[in-house]
């Protein structure tokens, strides 16, 4: 393609040769196309002496990248382990014996010991409604507690089950009569048999030594019984302890 334009580009300026009304030398065909090869052939040396230029820098700048990539990263290597922070392992917890509080003597006789009260396998309860003292056993093998009752009657108050029933409270004086709202019924099996009793649940305020509070009972005839009431394991759980091998550790409660 060079040699075309060459060419024509001699073409052009022989034809503005012969425009020109002043006498020119003539050119030989021989002559113009050794100068044309000349000039190619120096042409040709000059591109490719600038393209090997050109190749050397670049080579030479891909050496030169690839040197600063390796410093990086051998810089970026070295910083990172200089900033390597090793963590101890917490310590272990030694672990601590749980102090453990023996009753004092005056612990016992006070009737408390660690925020609870101990009572022994028999104790005086005053029991609301009726206001009445009455000795009560602590058997924590039962888990609900049971108060005397006859006379029992179920009936209904403003859609809700109520019971009736009378509690003998001292010897020679008349029963009372007492009417409660069920809060459930409780299936009791019977000492003297493997049949269970469904009997209704009632909720009557109690009072022994310190402790005032409300608790559950079963109503049962308990009139061939030695006590009139039990105290289960509901009403004792986390506020008693139970030494059986005392009786009436608080006294009778004394209205002033």
């Amino acid at each position: 393609m060079f040699q075309k334009t060459m060419l024509a580009a001699s073409v052009l300026l022989l034809s503005a040769c012969a425009t020109n009304q002043e006498p020119t030398p003539t050119v030989s065909p021989d002559l113009l196309s050794s100068e044309l090869a000349k000039t190619q052939q120096v042409m040709v040396e000059q591109c490719t002496q600038l393209n090997s230029t050109l190749s050397a820098e670049l080579a030479h700048l891909r050496e030169q990248q690839a040197i600063q990539l390796q410093d990086i990263k051998q810089t970026f290597i070295a910083t990172s382990k200089k900033k390597t922070v090793v963590v101890a392992p917490a310590p272990v917890p030694t672990p601590k014996c749980e102090e453990v509080l023996l009753p004092t003597k005056a612990a016992v006789v006070d009737g408390t010991h660690a925020g609870k009260i101990i009572v022994g396998e028999e104790e005086w309860v005053r029991i609301s409604p009726p206001k009445v003292n009455l000795l009560a056993r602590i058997d924590t093998g039962a888990a609900v507690s049971s108060i005397h009752a006859v006379n029992v009657v179920e009936f209904e108050r403003d859609g809700e089950k109520w019971v009736k029933f009378d509690i003998g409270h001292e010897e020679g004086q008349p029963d009372m009569t007492i009417e409660r709202r069920v809060e459930r019924y409780s299936n009791i099996r019977q000492s003297t048999s493997e049949e269970t009793v469904k009997r209704p649940v009632i909720k009557l305020n109690i009072r022994l030594g310190t402790i005032k509070d409300s608790a559950e009972f079963t109503l049962a005839d308990r009139g061939q019984m030695s006590y009139p009431v039990l105290l289960g394991r509901e009403f004792l759980k986390d506020i008693t302890l139970v030494d059986p091998g005392k009786q009436q550790i608080h006294p009778e409660f004394k209205p002033q």
